[in-house]
């Protein structure tokens, strides 16, 4: 029998499950209040980034997905930095939060539908979660799926 939890509960679940998969390739999971879930890994004054969003697909239903790949160029945020206009909004926690590139992985963009094909890829992996069940489930499949990860050099 398949047991109900809660959105939150699926969430956390999910993305227990996701930190062993980016963890080989030398990414780990940050999580921020306003900036969500970013698997990162730093590179000489680089920041590579994958972001999963999560949110409620249907009334108990969890939707998650590989939201967007970000780059982060250190002095290059750090010089736009010196001469963009101050804004009382922006502290150092957000000028570190930013990124240089953001692409957003979206099936309904064209362009990153067509480059990732070109690449050999497919669109947005999207998984709907209902249960703990459909998580662990979820982990058996990657488990047996090849990694497109890679590895640090």
């Amino acid at each position: 029998m398949t047991k109900t939890v809660g959105i939150a509960k699926l969430k956390t679940g999910l993305l227990r499950e996701i930190d062993g998969l980016p963890a080989v390739a030398g990414f780990r999971r940050v999580r921020e209040r306003f900036y969500g879930d970013l698997y990162s890994r730093e590179d000489s004054g680089v920041r590579q980034g994958i972001s999963i969003g999560a949110g409620i697909y249907v009334p108990n239903v969890l939707q998650a997905e590989v939201a967007a790949v970000t780059v982060r160029f250190h002095e290059v945020e750090a010089l736009v930095a010196r001469i963009e206009d101050p804004h009382p909004l922006i502290d150092a926690r957000a000028l570190a939060a930013r990124s240089s590139l953001f692409v957003r992985i979206s099936e309904s963009d064209w362009a990153v539908r067509n480059l990732l094909k070109s690449w050999g890829g497919t669109v947005a992996k999207v998984w709907l979660l209902h249960s703990q069940e459909d998580v662990s489930r979820t982990r058996r499949k990657w488990r047996h799926s090849p990694s497109n990860m890679g590895s640090r050099s």
